[in-house]
């Protein structure tokens, strides 16, 4: 585990802990903040952080909200609705980055990055395995604090809003793979599902983390034979129990995986790790073995993809074809469904940004609530995440070191 997953773990380990919070309900006082969300740096992203409800409710605390001008358009949001619930309307990305804490979807761009003032709060994904070097050098050099939403980790260990875009993804891309797979052009002319008589559509799961286990209960809720592999035993089991089902599993069996995956209508590769890039555990000639005009959706693909003949695609051009078989490969399938995932996300943040107001400053927020400073992957020209200094040869240091011990003081 790196130093920086370990950066808050000693909170609850050391008894003068107690006393550093008891000083910290002390000593907070209630800020008003300026919270700035954008409009979408890319025509890939339709999502956004926080809802028109979640707007009425920080500015009824007396908080203010600038938001650019049709950012919730991709959501199907409108400016009116923002305007009624308190926001205030800008047409520049200029104004606003006035604000104290920027949220978005996207990570900043180079023009957003010079934008970017020293001191100021950037909440956004991050996704930092296709970024270079020179995108934290210049981050590190604006001084700000920056969270990634895919970094913020609960106690349990599971990453809340990255689990809630798994969630979503995983229904998604079953409806997604029964399009393509009935599709005359793209696909074999089949229906997803099981009509009497016929044989039903047969789905190959790679992986069994929350992506696998919603694919999983949406093909079955279809009708579909499902097949999930993964070399974690107790993952497997996880997934089964959590169905409600049986459903068939196994190891990484070579043999087995690969007469599955010929015998697929629809594979599902979405087998993350926590280190930078997902293994390639579906081989070239796996593919060349599947069915003309099935279907191969790489969810792993914003890791480098686990199948060897994945290459990233884009919403405005989802699909490719090789050795007969369609695949799907883009990075942020959530966004296919961007009102609900903007609920999810909002729905999360909204309590946040509250408690950031009353505790007054992200210091001691996140002193008190390591929940979210396991998020923070730089903090006023510091990097605090050791994966990416690792990653790009750069200097970190755990967070736990770097904010002062009495704040306040």
């Amino acid at each position: 585990m790196s130093q920086q997953d370990n950066s808050f773990s000693s909170f609850t380990a050391v008894p003068e802990m107690e006393v550093q919070e008891t000083r910290i309900k002390l000593n907070k006082k209630k800020r008003i903040w300026v919270f700035g969300i954008p409009k979408g740096n890319t025509e890939e992203e339709k999502r956004i952080a926080l809802t028109p409800e979640a707007v009425e409710r920080i500015t009824k605390e007396g908080h203010r909200v600038i938001i650019q001008q049709e950012a919730g358009k991709g959501a199907f949001y409108k400016d009116h609705d923002y305007a009624e619930a308190g926001a205030e309307l800008v047409s520049t990305l200029e104004e606003v980055y006035q604000a104290d804490v920027i949220l978005k979807l996207m990570p900043p761009d180079d023009n957003e990055i010079n934008l970017l003032k020293k001191g100021k709060i950037m909440m956004s994904a991050l996704r930092f395995q296709g970024y270079e070097k020179s995108f934290f050098q210049k981050m590190l050099s604006k001084k700000v604090i920056a969270v990634a939403y895919e970094l913020i980790q609960e106690k349990d260990g599971h990453f809340p809003i990255s689990c809630a875009m798994s969630e979503i993804v995983g229904h998604v891309i079953i409806t997604l793979g029964a399009y393509y797979m009935s599709d005359s052009t793209l696909g074999n002319g089949t229906m997803m599902g099981c009509v009497p008589g016929i044989k039903p559509a047969e789905v190959v799961i790679v992986g069994a983390g929350i992506v696998a286990e919603n694919a999983c209960r949406a093909a079955l809720g279809l009708g579909c034979s499902v097949k999930v592999f993964d070399d974690s035993i107790s993952k497997l089991r996880r997934l089964q129990n959590a169905v409600g089902h049986s459903v068939y599993t196994s190891i990484f069996n070579i043999e087995i995986l690969e007469q599955a995956i010929s015998n697929a209508d629809i594979l599902i590769a979405a087998k993350h790790t926590e280190s930078a890039y997902s293994p390639v555990i579906v081989k070239e000639s796996m593919v060349q073995s599947m069915k003309e005009g099935s279907v191969l959706v790489d969810v792993s693909i914003d890791q480098g993809g686990c199948c060897e003949t994945s290459k990233l695609t884009t919403h405005k051009s989802p699909v490719f074809k090789k050795y007969g078989v369609t695949h799907y490969c883009v990075s942020n399938i959530a966004s296919m469904v961007p009102r609900t995932a903007s609920l999810a996300i909002s729905n999360y943040l909204l309590p946040i940004l509250l408690d950031l107001g009353e505790y007054g400053s992200m210091e001691f927020l996140l002193r008190s609530k390591p929940v979210i400073a396991k998020g923070v992957y730089l903090y006023n020209g510091k990097l605090t995440n050791q994966q990416i200094g690792d990653k790009y040869g750069l200097p970190s240091q755990s967070l736990d070191l770097i904010i002062p011990t009495f704040l306040g003081s």
